[in-house]
């Protein structure tokens, strides 16, 4: 009888569901001037710092794209005292813990709008239930062009910086260091052109975020002082690529 009840309670409460609110809706709301996505990148890295116990270990992926995002109620879509919206940046981020060690990689994401952030959550990738603005710009979007790629992006550019800083850390992973980087960012080319982008597009999505990320990457190198610590980290990043590595293992 117990039983019953609660599949009855639970059946209720799941049919008080609203549809979810239109794009027109969503569109005319204000979003507040749109950053670029280097600024949104340092607002999530200067928040995501702030709640690390090792902020300066911190490691991070970004989504390449921010967008319109329109976070809402699932069971009010169309109240905006229980919503939230604005310019949507989301990646992920590793960082060490109390005990010197790195913790793994977690999602993130948040919604920024006029000056403040207005969603946040250190657990997830996007908030649980969302609509996008303009759908070409959508998390969604992001995320099937160049999410899956990313780590591959990420590894190619862990090479080079260790290239560049000619120091042999993970040097039985690291061999032929240019043919493997170049093969890493073919194959991000080739799975973001298979989302429905031409090839142009996707030399320049990928160029782009590979661009913007060996600037922030060789900051962080450059930043260690001490040679062992440096060895260090990059054989730490060298062990997160593994599985990018195997994709073009010998």
């Amino acid at each position: 009888m117990n039983r019953v009840i609660l599949f009855l309670l639970l059946s209720m409460v799941a049919g008080c569901s609203t549809a979810p609110p239109s794009r027109d809706f969503v569109s005319q709301l204000d979003y507040g001037p749109k950053p670029s996505q280097e600024e949104m990148q340092q607002i999530a890295t200067n928040y995501i710092s702030a709640r690390l116990k090792d902020p300066t270990s911190a490691q991070y992926k970004f989504r390449p794209n921010i967008a319109k995002v329109y976070s809402y109620n699932q069971f009010d879509s169309d109240n905006l005292n229980l919503a939230a919206w604005g310019w949507f940046i989301g990646g992920e981020y590793n960082a060490k813990n109390g005990f010197g060690g790195y913790t793994g990689f977690d999602p993130f994401y948040l919604l920024y709008r006029n000056g403040a952030i207005v969603e946040a959550s250190l657990e997830r990738a996007e908030p649980s239930t969302y609509v996008e603005s303009e759908k070409q710009e959508s998390p969604a979007s992001s995320k099937e062009a160049l999410a899956d790629s990313a780590l591959d992006i990420q590894c190619s550019i862990v090479l080079i910086a260790i290239e560049q800083f000619a120091i042999a850390a993970g040097e039985d992973v690291v061999h032929d260091v240019k043919g493997k980087a170049t093969s890493l960012s073919l194959i991000a080319v080739e799975a973001t052109k298979n989302q429905g982008v031409t090839e142009k597009q996707a030399q320049e999505m990928v160029l782009k975020l590979t661009n913007s990320s060996m600037e922030r990457l060789m900051g962080e190198y450059k930043a260690i002082k001490d040679l062992d610590q440096l060895v260090a980290r990059m054989n730490s990043d060298v062990k997160a690529c593994e599985p990018s590595f195997r994709k073009i293992a010998n």
